[in-house]
C-alpha cells in the first residue's frame, strides 16, 4: 500500500511539473493574429463569414504573391486582396514586382497598415522591415510626426478654417491637435487602449455612406505622415485621423488597378467590423473594385499561415494536445494499475458472459448496417437535437432556420443540406465528410 501511494504522489507531481512548464497560461485572453481563420478579436473570420453570406468568393492566400499571377483559378482582373501589415513572414524582393504587375492588370489591394494604431499582435520582430515593406509596395515613405520638423503654418491654416466654419454655420468645430503640439510631446500621441477613428475627408465613391471608421490601439502608438510625395505619383487623400487631423487613408491608382492604404491595421478585424461604417466601406470597395468572377483574397501567408510546413501551426493543432493528454493519462493508469509490482496480474476470462454476447451481436449488426441508413440516422439525430434545444416540436422543418443562422458557415450549411437530399433520394454519401460537417455545425451553433 505504501509503495502504491508513493507511486501515485510521484506521478501526480510529474504531471503538475509538466503542466506548469508547457500548458500554464496567463489569465489574459490569448492574443490572436489577423488571419481569415481566426475567430478572436484580431482575426477576420467575421468578415469572411459575412462575405460568404453575401455569396462573394473568398480565398485564403497561403503562398507568395507570385501565386496571384500564376494561379489560373483567379480571374485575370477584378480581384480584391486584403493585406495586413506589418508582416510576420518577411516580404521577399521577388514578390514585389509580380504583385505590382497583378495590380496593374486591374486588381485591387487594400493595405491595412498598423501605422496610427498598435494592435496587440505587433512584435518588435515584425516591425523591423515595416516601413521598408510599405515603401516597396506603395512607393510611399512615412515620417514619425514627433520626429518631423516643427512648423506653425499648418496650425495657422487649421485655425483660419475653423474660424471661417464657425462664422458660416454658427457651430464651433472640433479642432484637431496641432502637429507642432504632437511633435513637442514626450509621450506617444496615441495612448494604450485607445480607439482610432478615421473621418471621411472628401466625397469619394469608396466613402459613400461612410462617416467614420474605427480601429483600436492596444499599446501606445505614434502618428505618421507623408512629408514629401513624388510629384509623378498620384495619391488621393480620402480620410483623416480624428484627433490629429493627419491623413490616414489614401488611394493610389496603378495601371488599371488600385492600391488603397489605411493607416490602421485593425479596421476590419472581428472586434471592429461592426463598429462605425466598416461594412459600408467594404460594400463600396466590392461594388467598385470586385469584378465578375473575382474573389476577395486574404493574405494569410505573410501573417504566418502558410501551405508549407509550419511548426507553429502544428503546436496550434488541438489534436496534438489531445494526443499528449491521452498518452499522459494512459501512462498514469499503467503506473497505478498494470505494473506487476503494484497489482497482481489479471487472469484472462475463459467463460463468455452476457456482455460478450451483446458486444458480438452489436458488432455484427454494425457491420451489416447500410451506409445510406447510417448517414440518414446521423442527420436526423442531429436535427432532432437542434429541435429539442430550441423547444420545437418533432418534425418541424429546420433547414430554412439553419440557413438564416449566422454562426453556420455557408459552405457547411450547403454541404449538409446536399447530403440530406442525396440520402433521401436513396443514394449513399461519404460518412467521414458527413461526420466532419456535422461536427462543424454543432460547434457553430453550440
Amino acid at each position: 500500500m505504501k509503495d502504491r501511494l508513493v507511486t501515485l504522489l510521484g506521478a501526480l507531481l510529474a504531471l503538475a511539473i509538466l503542466y506548469a512548464l508547457f500548458f500554464q497560461r496567463a489569465g489574459e485572453p490569448p492574443i490572436t493574429k489577423p488571419l481569415s481563420i481566426e475567430a478572436g478579436r484580431n482575426g477576420y473570420l467575421g468578415l469572411w463569414n459575412w462575405l460568404e453570406r453575401e455569396r462573394v468568393r473568398v480565398v485564403s492566400l497561403r503562398n507568395r504573391y507570385a501565386t496571384l499571377r500564376d494561379d489560373a483559378s483567379f480571374a485575370e482582373s477584378g480581384n480584391v486582396l486584403i493585406v495586413t501589415m506589418p508582416f510576420r513572414t518577411p516580404l521577399r524582393d521577388s514578390e514585389v514586382e509580380p504583385l505590382h504587375r497583378w495590380v496593374e492588370r486591374g486588381n485591387t489591394v487594400l493595405l491595412l497598415a498598423a501605422l496610427d494604431d498598435s494592435p496587440e499582435w505587433l512584435t518588435i520582430a515584425n516591425q523591423i522591415d515595416f516601413q521598408t515593406d510599405i515603401a516597396a509596395l506603395t512607393g510611399l515613405r512615412f515620417t514619425n510626426v514627433r520626429s518631423a520638423p516643427r512648423s506653425g503654418a499648418n496650425d495657422a491654416d487649421a485655425a483660419s478654417d475653423a474660424a471661417e466654419h464657425e462664422a458660416e454655420t454658427g457651430e464651433k468645430p472640433r479642432v484637431p491637435a496641432s502637429a507642432a503640439a504632437i511633435a513637442g510631446s514626450r509621450r506617444p500621441p496615441i495612448p494604450p487602449r485607445t480607439e482610432i477613428e478615421l473621418d471621411a475627408a472628401v466625397d469619394h465613391p469608396l466613402l459613400a455612406g461612410v462617416e467614420w471608421l474605427r480601429g483600436y490601439s492596444d499599446d501606445a502608438s505614434e502618428l505618421w505622415s507623408l512629408p514629401n510625395i513624388d510629384r509623378d505619383r498620384l495619391v488621393l487623400r480620402l480620410a483623416t485621423e480624428s484627433t490629429s487631423g493627419l491623413d490616414a487613408l489614401w488611394q493610389l491608382p496603378r495601371g488599371r488597378g488600385q492600391l488603397i492604404l489605411a493607416a490602421s491595421g485593425s479596421l476590419l478585424a472581428n472586434r471592429n467590423i461592426g463598429e462605425g461604417d466598416a461594412r459600408a466601406f467594404v460594400r463600396n470597395l466590392l461594388h467598385y473594385h470586385l469584378g465578375a468572377g473575382g474573389a476577395v483574397i486574404f493574405d494569410d501567408m505573410h501573417q504566418g499561415l502558410s501551405s508549407l510546413y509550419d511548426a507553429a501551426a502544428l503546436l496550434r493543432d488541438d489534436r496534438l494536445w489531445h494526443t499528449i493528454w491521452f498518452v499522459l493519462v494512459a501512462w498514469l493508469v499503467y503506473i497505478l494499475g498494470s505494473s506487476n509490482r503494484l497489482a497482481p496480474p489479471s487472469t484472462p476470462r475463459s467463460v463468455p458472459r452476457q456482455g460478450d454476447f451483446i458486444a458480438a451481436a452489436g458488432g455484427f449488426m454494425a457491420r451489416r448496417l447500410d451506409r445510406r441508413a447510417a448517414g440518414l440516422l446521423l442527420i436526423e439525430e442531429w436535427l432532432a437535437q437542434v429541435r429539442r434545444a430550441r423547444g420545437l416540436p418533432p418534425g418541424t422543418p429546420l433547414w430554412p432556420e439553419l440557413e438564416a443562422t449566422p454562426t453556420i458557415a455557408r459552405r457547411v450549411y450547403e454541404e449538409l443540406h446536399g447530403f440530406h437530399r442525396t440520402l433521401e433520394g436513396g443514394r449513399a454519401v461519404d460518412l467521414v465528410r458527413l461526420h466532419n460537417a456535422l461536427k462543424e455545425a454543432r460547434e457553430a451553433i453550440g
